[in-house]
C-alpha cells in the first residue's frame, strides 16, 4: 500500500522535472531568434542591414561604422589588406609610369630635337638635294650667307642669284647658269666651272684660284680685283670683261677670247699660251 502511494506521488514529479528543461530550451531559442531578427523600434536594424543604414548603429561594443580591418577575423583582415595593398600598388605603378613616361618622352624629344639642330645644315641640304629636281633652279634667289656647297650644282640655274660671300670651294658647277649672278667676295677656289655661263656676273674680289673655267662664258663679267692665279681659262670667252687689277698670274689662257677686255693693271705675270702674256714679258 505504501509502495503504491510512493510511486503515484513520484511519477508526476519525475515527469515534471523532464519537461521543464525542454520548455526552457525552447523559450531561449525563441528569444534568440527574435533578438537576431531585430524589431521595428527606432534605432534598431536587423544584422542583414548594410551600407549607410548601419551608420551610428551599435555593433557589439562600438558603432558599426567604426569597425576596421583589425576588428575582422583573420580571413577578412587578409582580404582587406590584400585589397588595400593591390590598390596602393596600382596607384604607385600608375604614378611611376606617368613619371617615367614624362621623363622618357622629354628625354627623347630633347635628344631628337638636339640631333636635328646639330645636323640641321647637313640634313637640310641633303634633303633639299634629294627633293629638288635635277638640275636645281635657284634663279633669282637670295642665298647670301646660305650654305649650298653640299648640293649637286651641275647645270644648276643660278642666274640673277645673290651669292655674295658664298663658299663654293671645289664645287662642281659644270654647265651652271650664273648669268647676272652676284658673287662679290665669293670663294670659288678649285671650283669646276667648265662650260658655265657667267656672262654679266659680278665677281668683284672673288677667289677663283686653280678654278677650271675652260669653255666658260665670261663675257661682260666684272673681275675687278679678282684672283684667278693658276686658273684654267682654255677656250673661255672674256669678251668685254673687266679685268682691272685682277690677278691672272700663271693662268692658262690658251685660245681664250680677250677681245675688248679691260686689262688695265691686270697681273698677267707668267700667264700661259696667249699673245697677251707676251706683251707683259
Amino acid at each position: 500500500m505504501h509502495i503504491k502511494f510512493i510511486l503515484v506521488t513520484l511519477v508526476p514529479l519525475i515527469l515534471s522535472i523532464g519537461t521543464i528543461p525542454g520548455l526552457s530550451l525552447d523559450l531561449f531559442q525563441e528569444a534568440d531568434a527574435i533578438k537576431s531578427a531585430g524589431n521595428d523600434e527606432p534605432g534598431r536594424l536587423a544584422p542583414k542591414s548594410y551600407g549607410s543604414a548601419n551608420n551610428k548603429i551599435v555593433c557589439g561594443d562600438r558603432l558599426c561604422s567604426e569597425l576596421t580591418s583589425k576588428d575582422a577575423n583573420p580571413q577578412v583582415r587578409a582580404m582587406i589588406f590584400s585589397q588595400q595593398y593591390v590598390t596602393q600598388q596600382a596607384i604607385n605603378e600608375f604614378s611611376n609610369r606617368i613619371d617615367l613616361s614624362e621623363r622618357y618622352v622629354t628625354k627623347q624629344v630633347s635628344k631628337e630635337f638636339s640631333n636635328r639642330i646639330d645636323l640641321s645644315e647637313r640634313y637640310v641640304t641633303k634633303q633639299v638635294s634629294k627633293e629638288f629636281s635635277y638640275p636645281i633652279d635657284f634663279s633669282g634667289q637670295n642665298l647670301y650667307g646660305k650654305s649650298i656647297n653640299h648640293l649637286d650644282l651641275r647645270y644648276a640655274d643660278l642666274s640673277y642669284t645673290n651669292l655674295r660671300g658664298a663658299d663654293l670651294e671645289g664645287v662642281d658647277l659644270t654647265g651652271a647658269d650664273l648669268r647676272f649672278s652676284f658673287l662679290y667676295n665669293a670663294n670659288l677656289d678649285g671650283a669646276i666651272l667648265i662650260n658655265a655661263d657667267l656672262s654679266n656676273a659680278n665677281l668683284l674680289r672673288a677667289y677663283l684660284r686653280n678654278a677650271d673655267l675652260s669653255d666658260a662664258n665670261l663675257s661682260n663679267v666684272q673681275l675687278y680685283l679678282a684672283d684667278l692665279t693658276s686658273a684654267d681659262l682654255t677656250n673661255a670667252n672674256l669678251h668685254k670683261a673687266n679685268l682691272f687689277m685682277a690677278n691672272f698670274a700663271s693662268t692658262e689662257l690658251q685660245n681664250a677670247d680677250l677681245s675688248d677686255a679691260g686689262t688695265g693693271k691686270t697681273n698677267l705675270n707668267d700667264c700661259k699660251n696667249h699673245p697677251i702674256c707676251k706683251w707683259t714679258t
